[in-house]
């Protein structure tokens, strides 16, 4: 992982970015109507076996304040990923090599050609809970990112599904980071469910959510202590397919962390953005 005064911070956020998932909602059943009949729609959402290959696109945008002097920088990156559910066993891969565009301090080629092909299983209830998740390569920083993220890829839902109309709230712990660095998340999401509409040619059930998020830990890179702070909205819209399939949504996040690189002297700011889109390929 690049470690040079000016990156440092950088890497860091990108760990945070490509670690934080959004807790979320899911959906059930299927209908079927006549030609003039209304059609008839599941009365709530949780999830049934699955065959789902979705398309995943983040772009982030990081500004780090140094002594005054805003430094800049974002990429983007695209990638692939099939979920299976089949009796409660859930598979995913990592269908294509992401393809990152811009700067994304600490990967290299080598990284996303190794992400290729890369399979995840573990156990999956009908509100979106994983459990037994395993997988990966434990060697690259950049695929244990990715395992973090992926664990938590699919919305949750209340014990007996989503109906619309109702609100939730879902809280999560958890620890990310990688090359040297142990960070702590806390996520409390409000979910609120719409109503059922058509979305890309099916029926779902429409769900927002705003997830409050801080962060706090460090560790030791290269030598260098470094210590992390802060905190985060996420607002989300996804859509919950009535065949009880996720089918993707979209999220824009904003954070506000304070990186303090003992070895440097200094505390950095840094405001970072990200825009995720998922949608399903097939």
């Amino acid at each position: 992982m690049i470690l040079t005064s000016s990156s440092r911070t950088a890497t860091i956020a990108f760990i945070v970015c490509t670690s934080l998932a959004a807790v979320g909602c899911g959906t059930t059943g299927s209908g079927s109507a006549g030609a003039d009949a209304v059609p008839e729609v599941p009365a709530r959402f949780s999830y049934e076996p699955f065959d789902v290959t979705y398309r995943i696109a983040s772009h982030t945008h990081q500004e780090q304040d140094f002594g005054g002097q805003v430094n800049s920088s974002g990429f983007a990156m695209h990638w692939y990923l099939s979920a299976v559910n089949a009796q409660s066993t859930l598979t995913l891969t990592i269908d294509s090599a992401p393809k990152i565009t811009g700067v994304a301090q600490g990967v290299s080629q080598g990284d996303l050609e190794q992400a290729r092909g890369m399979v995840f299983t573990g156990t999956i209830t009908p509100e979106g809970h994983v459990s037994a998740f395993t997988g990966g390569d434990g060697s690259s920083d950049f695929i244990g990112q990715l395992a973090q993220s992926i664990e938590r890829f699919l919305p949750r839902v209340p014990e007996g599904g989503a109906a619309p109309g109702q609100s939730w709230i879902d809280t999560l712990e958890a620890n990310t980071g990688s090359g040297g660095l142990d960070i702590q998340l806390q996520l409390i999401t409000r979910a609120q469910a719409d109503s059922w509409i058509e979305h890309e040619g099916s029926r779902a059930l429409l769900v927002s959510t705003t997830t409050d998020y801080s962060m706090s830990g460090g560790g030791t890179q290269m030598g260098a202590e470094i210590d992390l702070d802060g905190i985060g909205i996420r607002h989300s819209t996804m859509y919950l397919g009535e065949d009880g399939r996720y089918l993707g949504g979209i999220s824009t996040d904003t954070a506000n962390i304070t990186a303090n690189v003992a070895a440097m002297g200094a505390i950095i700011p840094i405001f970072q953005t990200r825009h995720d889109t998922v949608a399903v390929a097939r």
